[in-house]
């Protein structure tokens, strides 16, 4: 896919170079574990052979003109915590296995416009999930109960879409829920009791739920909104409906999430088994995707039962197990 590359002539990409010396791609101990080419003016699709970089834990493409379906090779990163596609022009449908992307903490599709079909059920497994970004596009049908599953999520912005049906009442069960913008779409019926008591939960102010609805005249019966829109003219009202929207109200949506510390706890990961299990100086980065050692670890991480999490200080005593 090089046309992916077309904008990126002079800063190393597709050189004989090492690849951690390419423009915007992070690494860590000569492994890339992020790509961050926002705003480049992309052009092309997203190669599915990106999954070939298992330790990539980010990949962040927002802002160019990249198109084609969202490549399902994807869910064959194990440690991917980042994955921003938004403003660009992806369609078809997300797919269906999206939920093997257990580290997923951020899910950012806003703004393509072509993207579409129902959301899949798998979406609400992903237990790590905290920010997800699907508002300006095409997606329908309801919002499925298995939502409450989302426990870490902090933002959901599905704004936008001619998504139907009725906020669940599971959503309350994402106690941490710091965001909801739900205008513009044709969900009807009324906000539940069990979201609105997330705002009277014993939170701090700054980081209490703000939610932004389809409430003005009724649409969508909201007791606890803090903007309300008109459904046919989408002009926005707060405080009680009766004041067009302030531009500085609260509405930290869209933030990118810092998967910082996810990330060195990878490659920690990664040097305390090059150094305690491998044989004969073998690396991660020079191991092939379908070894064993790796699929271990990917499988204790993923689908054990056991659930170690990734900085848990037996988790090399299980993967030698």
């Amino acid at each position: 896919q090089e046309s992916i590359y077309a904008n990126l002539e002079n800063s190393a990409w597709l050189s004989n170079e090492d690849e951690c010396s390419w423009y915007n791609v992070s690494c860590m101990e000569g492994t890339v574990i992020s790509l961050q080419l926002n705003n480049f003016s992309l052009m092309g699709s997203l190669p599915p052979e990106i999954s070939r970089l298992p330790f990539l834990a980010g990949i962040q493409v927002k802002g160019n003109l990249l198109h084609g379906t969202i490549p399902p090779e994807l869910r064959l990163l194990p440690f991917l915590t980042t994955l921003d596609l938004a403003l660009n022009n992806f369609s078809g449908e997300i797919f269906s296995s999206v939920g093997e992307m257990k580290m997923l903490e951020l899910l950012s599709l806003w703004g393509n416009g072509g993207l579409n079909g129902t959301l899949p059920l798998s979406l609400f497994e992903l237990s790590n999930l905290r920010m997800l970004y699907l508002d300006g596009n095409n997606f329908t049908g309801s919002i499925s109960q298995d939502i409450g599953q989302l426990t870490m999520l902090k933002q959901l912005t599905i704004s936008d879409n001619p998504i139907t049906g009725v906020i669940p009442s599971t959503l309350g069960l994402c106690k941490e829920l710091e965001l909801l913008r739900i205008e513009n779409t044709d969900i009807q019926g009324t906000i539940p009791e069990e979201v609105c008591q997330l705002k009277s939960s014993s939170r701090q102010v700054y980081d209490a739920l703000y939610i932004k609805a389809d409430c003005y005249s009724d649409y969508l019966k909201c007791d606890c909104c803090d903007v309300c829109c008109d459904h046919n003219t989408q002009q926005c009202f707060q405080d009680n409906r009766e004041n067009p929207e302030d531009s500085d109200a609260k509405l930290q949506d869209h933030q990118t999430y810092n998967s910082t510390n996810t990330i060195a706890r990878i490659i920690e990961i990664k040097q305390k088994i090059e150094s305690e299990v491998l044989q004969r100086g073998a690396t991660f980065y020079e191991i092939d995707f379908d070894d064993p050692r790796y699929l271990a670890l990917e499988w204790i991480l993923n689908q054990d039962e056991m659930r170690v999490p990734s900085d848990a200080p037996n988790l090399v005593q299980r993967y030698v197990f």
